[in-house]
């Protein structure tokens, strides 16, 4: 299989620990959906002839695309690459329109993969990648207010990693982010019968 490109994208050590994904290392071959998070606001048009998605910082893209899916709670946005966010959606999305702004692509948290592909019309999104990268935070949490924790956006860092511990990594809270190659083949609704920790294998 052909390698596309790299995206950075983020992990929340929470869903690790559901149990929908094992630990990642460095050199696993994986499959997921992305999802995404919208940076500030999107600004929609009636249509944008050129997808594009640009790295910042983070996982973090300045973006163009267009909308290829609209429910009352689910959008899918098509940049070159398609992610989903399960929320009532922006209000500047238009289906076949475009749009661009910032975004966050994080990890699939099994939304998709359990029931949103079962959506009548909703795209394919599940790519398979392999793990570049790895990264953990190094901002401590803070507590802003009583019982509320914040990471310290003064000590804002990452540290790279071999492989992921959820369980153990920052106490159990750790945020990663991983460097992910994306492979040519199309994307699809199903894991190839891989299921939970199983969906990630080590590289050959």
């Amino acid at each position: 299989m052909d390698i596309l490109a790299s995206y950075f994208v983020e992990l929340d050590s929470w869903i690790i620990q559901d149990g929908n994904y094992g630990n990642f290392r460095v050199g696993l071959k994986c499959s997921f959906a992305l999802e995404y998070r919208v940076i500030g606001d999107l600004y929609g048009s009636m249509q944008f002839d050129e997808q594009s998605c640009e790295y910042k910082e983070d996982n973090i893209y300045q973006v163009s695309g267009n909308t290829s899916y609209l429910s009352d709670n689910v959008s899918v946005i098509d940049v070159g690459i398609r992610a989903y966010q399960e929320a009532k959606p922006n209000t500047n999305l238009r289906l076949g329109g475009g749009f661009r702004g910032r975004i966050g692509l994080g990890i699939d948290p099994f939304f998709y993969v359990e029931y949103l592909r079962k959506q009548e019309g909703i795209p394919e999104l599940i790519y398979d990648w392999e793990i570049e990268e790895i990264f953990i935070q190094k901002a401590p949490l803070i507590e802003v207010q009583p019982k509320l924790l914040e990471r310290d956006r003064t000590r804002w860092g990452w540290r790279s990693i071999r492989k992921s511990d959820a369980w153990r990594d920052d106490g159990g809270r750790a945020i990663y982010l991983l460097k992910c190659k994306l492979y040519s083949n199309p994307p699809r609704y199903s894991l190839k019968n891989q299921t939970h920790q199983g969906n990630c294998r080590q590289r050959a």
